[in-house]
């Protein structure tokens, strides 16, 4: 109840209740940066973080590295806000052919260049890449 009532209370709130999903999912709903003060276990859980991130997925900030390292969960965060892909690890946004399959999908095909690793950014064949795919009529581009 109190951390319905006062969300930032979560971080005061015994193990118990911070490994409580119900709980959490409660006090992120009351406000957004609440997350940070889950249990180490809760950010570890890969179907929780699934669940939080397709809802908001700024909010894989605060999940585990593993889990800001998993394609799946990372994809589903960038669907839902292109913006929780600079939450990603190095290791993926440095991962052409991730990063290659992210740009496929035309929501988010020019937000996956902006956080994409500065290897990445740097390479003409990767760039020439990303360019054909965001304007392949306006921009003739030969294959």
């Amino acid at each position: 109840a109190a951390v319905q009532a006062n969300a930032t209370a979560l971080q005061y709130a015994s193990d118990e209740l911070r490994s409580d999903q119900g709980v959490v999912v409660a006090a992120m709903r009351r406000e957004r940066g609440v997350l940070q003060h889950a249990s180490e276990d809760l950010r570890r859980n890969r179907a929780f973080a699934l669940a939080v991130v397709a809802v908001d997925g700024e909010q894989l900030e605060h999940f585990h590295s593993g889990l800001q390292a998993d394609q799946e969960v990372v994809m589903a965060a960038v669907l839902q806000n292109w913006r929780a892909f600079k939450h990603a690890s190095l290791q993926l946004r440095e991962d052409q052919e991730f990063v290659q399959t992210m740009m496929q999908d035309p929501r988010v095909v020019k937000e996956a260049f902006i956080f994409a690793g500065e290897s990445l950014r740097g390479s003409p064949a990767f760039v020439h890449k990303m360019v054909a795919s965001c304007y392949p009529q306006a921009y003739n581009v030969p294959r």
